[in-house]
Formats: C-alpha cells, sequence, structure tokens
C-alpha cells in the first residue's frame, strides 16, 4: 500500500477533497543573496488541514554552492493545529533522504530512508500538549506556529517541537516571546504586524505576522538569513488567515 495512502487512513482522513485556502511563496535571502524559494498550499479535508511545500534553493557552503530540492507533506487538526503526520523529500548533492512523523496520541515514531545508507526509526514519547516540527530550510513550519500562536494572549510561554536534525531526531522546547506590534514594508506598504520571537540556546528567529494571520516575514538573529512572503490574492474568497 502506499504509504500516504496508509497514513492518511492511520489518521482517519475523510474523503472529501476539501478545498485550497490558502498558497503562495516564500523568498529565501542570506544577506542580499537570493538563495531561491518555497512554495506552499494549504488544504482544508474535513477535520484535517494538509500542507503541501516544495523548496528550491541554492546554499552557499565551504565546498561550493549546494542546490537542493525537498518536497514537504504537513498534517495537522484543523482546529488545534494537532500534529498528524510529517514527511520530507530531500534531493541533494547527489543524495535523496526521506524522513518522516508517525504521530500517535502519546507517542510518535521518527524514521529516515535512503537509497544509499538504509532506512532507520526511533520512537518517542509524545511531549504533553502541542507540538510543532522543524526542519532545515522548511520555513512555512514556522508560518504554523505563528497561526497557532497568533490567535493566543500571552508574553512569553514554551513551545515543544520535535527537531528533525542530521545525526538524531531532538525533542525539546523553545520560548515564544510576544514583542508587541512593529510596524513593517510589505508588499509596497506599511504593514502593522505582530512580532512574535522564538528562541533556545543556539539561535533567534524573529517572524512577523500580519494582520490576516500568516506570517510575513522571519529573520535569523545573526546570521543574515532573511524570508518574504510573496503578496498574493486570498483563496476562494476566504481569508488566509483563518483555516479553521
Amino acid at each position: 500500500m502506499n504509504l500516504l495512502l496508509a497514513l492518511a487512513l492511520a489518521v482517519g482522513a475523510p474523503t472529501d477533497p476539501g478545498g485550497v485556502i490558502d498558497k503562495g511563496t516564500f523568498k529565501v535571502y542570506q544577506g542580499n543573496r537570493p538563495l531561491g524559494t518555497e512554495t506552499f498550499e494549504w488544504d482544508s479535508r474535513g477535520d484535517s488541514l494538509t500542507i503541501f511545500s516544495h523548496v528550491v534553493q541554492v546554499l552557499p557552503g565551504p565546498d561550493g554552492d549546494l542546490p537542493i530540492d525537498k518536497q514537504i507533506v504537513l498534517i495537522v487538526g484543523s482546529f488545534d493545529y494537532d500534529l498528524r503526520f510529517y514527511q520530507s523529500k530531500l534531493k541533494a548533492g547527489g543524495r535523496d533522504l526521506t524522513r518522516g512523523l508517525i504521530v500517535s496520541d502519546t507517542a510518535f515514531s521518527a524514521y529516515r530512508e535512503s537509497s544509499t545508507e538504509g532506512g532507520m526509526g526511533d520512537r518517542f514519547p509524545r511531549p504533553p500538549g502541542r507540538t510543532f516540527v522543524l526542519d532545515a530550510q522548511v520555513f512555512m513550519l514556522f508560518d504554523v506556529m505563528c497561526r497557532d500562536l497568533g490567535t493566543k494572549t500571552f508574553k512569553q510561554r514554551p513551545v515543544s517541537v520535535i527537531l528533525l536534525r542530521d545525526e538524531q531526531d531532538q525533542v525539546t522546547q523553545i520560548t515564544a516571546t510576544d514583542m508587541g506590534a512593529d510596524t513593517i514594508r510589505w508588499a509596497a506598504r506599511p504593514v502593522v504586524a505582530r512580532k512574535l520571537r522564538f528562541a533556545d540556546s543556539y539561535s533567534t528567529f524573529n517572524a512577523w505576522v500580519g494582520p490576516r494571520g500568516f506570517m510575513l516575514r522571519l529573520e535569523q538573529e545573526g546570521s543574515g538569513l532573511r524570508v518574504e512572503r510573496e503578496p498574493t490574492p486570498a483563496v476562494k474568497g476566504r481569508d488566509q488567515a483563518s483555516p479553521r
């Protein structure tokens, strides 16, 4: 059986095809250098949201530029963004790597497969409360956190995340801080955005969330990394901020 079909059945995905509620493109920069794009689409399917993303970027490195192509599928609950499934397929430097998370109520399995290195998997207890995923160069995952936290009032709060790392996946916590309102220039005009900060002991990301609830900009402090959402019209006449 096809893996995605089996997982859809496992999480009880409905047969209703739903519809696209948001789609767009993030442009990614390192300083003034364009690295590439990440295109994404949010589909509403019954009690779940399925988010597709396609990363096409060229990353600078000590051995020269590295083109990467990454296809992502994320499934979350439509009312609470509860994590149900994640899979990414990376092609880079002649290497292919598939990574995924299969989530149940109390635990989750993390697996990786490569045509050259074989496969392996680990089982982890699921942390309490809402859990998010962070994966290299996949910036719509920050957008998912922004859309969830953007509906809440807080000054500072811990956020449970699953970090997909090269050596071993890790369950950890980062700190989200509401930095208040900040006016930025987006779509050639000033926009009053809510600034959220995501930080741990290693790095800090600042995200700007627009009036419609989605992430307009993301920056990593000290690295020069900047992600900008391209302006797009609302889909199906619905506000892009309200997939729920």
